[in-house]
């Protein structure tokens, strides 16, 4: 929105996130684990958290694979994707998901810049400010990256359904 305010250009420019690196591994053998997500709160690894999409539904990967996701956060400068993933299938061994005889089909990374939203002290003043003004103008923030707030998908589809409802007058 070009035309706003320095005060909500700002607030908007304060709010805080973490980016985040999604790395994509496929492999070559069945049930590397039978979790859904798993996370690494120790310094020695690169990553954080982990996700299975294999089980959630088998659609997901091809018979007789597994399909890993592993997020990689930061902040400030994207970090190097071939080096990251280095650093994730390491880490994938050293935690012994991958093994010794393991064959990655597949290994992709991705960068997005706003992933996580961090609350930090000015979060509420500054989201407020933001969302004033968007209000003022007639615009309905949604969503985690709308609202500034950590939802999971099921809030954020909440969100959407409550903003449809406002706008529907219901």
């Amino acid at each position: 929105m070009p035309d706003a305010p320095e005060d909500v250009v700002k607030a908007a420019n304060r709010l805080v996130y973490n980016s985040i690196v999604c790395v994509d591994v496929g492999v070559r053998r069945p049930g590397v684990t039978d979790k859904h997500w798993l996370y690494f709160p120790e310094p020695g690894f690169v990553f954080n958290r982990i996700s299975f999409p294999m089980n959630f539904s088998p659609e997901t990967t091809p018979a007789g694979r597994s399909s890993v996701l592993v997020e990689v956060t930061f902040r400030g400068r994207q970090p190097d994707l071939e080096e990251t993933k280095a650093r994730v299938l390491e880490g994938l061994e050293e935690a012994e998901l991958l093994v010794p005889g393991d064959e990655v089909e597949v290994c992709d990374a991705s960068s997005h810049r706003y992933a996580y939203v961090i609350y930090d002290l000015d979060h509420a003043k500054n989201v407020s400010r933001v969302h004033k003004y968007l209000r003022e103008m007639r615009v309905v923030p949604v969503g985690r990256f709308g609202e500034w707030e950590y939802f999971n998908m099921d809030k954020s589809i909440l969100a959407g359904k409550r903003a449809a409802e406002g706008l529907r007058g219901g």
